[in-house]
């Protein structure tokens, strides 16, 4: 009878507005990610570009790194790949050893801990050449994403909860 119908087209109409909240909700979740992924990598560049223009004005007869301009999680390697100066410390060691005689720039994200390393190799005035390892640390990034996920959750349960009353 007419009470069938009117349930089944609750059902069908609340279905489709879940349909498309769980579209809507991955979409945004791939545009975060891919911001949060373009952000990190905005952030290493800068942070590279910057430490190599301190050692390329620093360094005179020799390869010289003013340690006290070097941030935290920057490492600086010559051209046979010996660690010159700074420190990544932590798991991300590995990696950072890894990228020490990168032939060209690459980005590479460390297995265990939540971080992404870019080694970019450089020159100095005087010709003497060696390879930049910076890491940035994902964690804040991910956490953002994280809560956007919870928020857009809790906006598609509110939905699909107001349109199932709406189509009663």
């Amino acid at each position: 009878g007419p009470r069938s119908l009117r349930g089944t087209i609750v059902l069908s109409t609340v279905g489709i507005m879940t349909v498309a909240m769980l579209v809507v909700g991955l979409f945004i979740q791939l545009l975060l990610a891919r911001a949060a992924h373009n952000d990190v990598d905005e952030v290493l560049h800068q942070r590279a570009d910057a430490a190599i223009g301190n050692i390329q004005s620093a360094s005179g007869s020799s390869l010289t790194v003013p340690t006290d301009t070097l941030e935290p999680g920057i490492e600086v390697y010559d051209a046979d790949g010996r660690l010159v100066a700074g420190s990544v410390g932590g798991a991300v060691q590995e990696v950072a050893s890894e990228l020490a005689t990168s032939q060209r720039e690459q980005t590479r994200d460390s297995p265990t801990e939540d971080a992404r390393l870019l080694a970019v190799p450089f020159d100095t005035p005087i010709g003497e050449s060696g390879v930049l390892v910076v890491t940035q640390d994902t964690k804040p990034y991910e956490r953002s994403e994280r809560y956007a996920l919870y928020a857009t959750g809790v906006l598609a349960v509110l939905v699909i909860a107001a349109t199932g009353l709406i189509a009663l």
